[in-house]
């Protein structure tokens, strides 16, 4: 039976509003972001991004700088700023160095649809197809939201603070 476009897509929206809120669903994300931060500052290491054009054509190189924990928690203010200028070490699309902004999107896009398949509980191929499409157009309301509501305003100090609280209580 094929579902109807404008009500899965209200049930997507309500769903998306629906997990934002609920704390069961979002501490494993909020926790899983943190842990990124905190590997990142143990393991030392900020990459600086070099580029020239040649031909036409942008070339990036990463280079290494290896920090003190007192130099990696001081470079950025907020994880918000972390993310979005902290690159992984990788390279991306084209070879440009991914971001963390964009791991953390990667974590929370296959976050909210492997949800929203579960909890639609859709099964003929065409409505997930449908859902894949709306959840295209709406998933970017559901990532800024996350992230401006429990990542972005956090410190890096904060961040390393209740890492270390929770691995007290163990």
């Amino acid at each position: 039976m094929m579902v109807n476009e404008v009500e899965l897509r209200n049930f997507v929206v309500k769903s998306c509003t629906e997990l934002l809120n609920d704390p069961k669903v979002v501490t494993p994300l909020i926790n899983d972001i943190k842990e990124m931060f905190v590997n990142w500052v143990n393991e030392g290491i900020h990459y600086e991004v070099e580029s020239h054009e040649e031909y036409g054509r942008w070339y990036y190189f990463l280079k290494e700088k290896k920090l003190s924990f007192e130099e990696m928690i001081s470079l950025y203010q907020t994880l918000g700023d972390w993310k979005e200028e902290e690159h992984t070490g990788e390279k991306g699309v084209n070879f440009i160095p991914t971001t963390f902004a964009e791991k953390i999107y990667d974590l929370l896009y296959d976050f909210i649809y492997d949800k929203m398949l579960e909890i639609s509980e859709l099964t003929e191929e065409s409505d997930v197809d449908e859902l894949y499409e709306i959840l295209c157009d709406e998933k970017w309301r559901f990532i800024d939201n996350f992230q401006e509501k429990y990542i972005d305003y956090l410190t890096p100090r904060e961040v390393i603070q209740s890492k270390l609280i929770k691995e007290e209580s163990k």
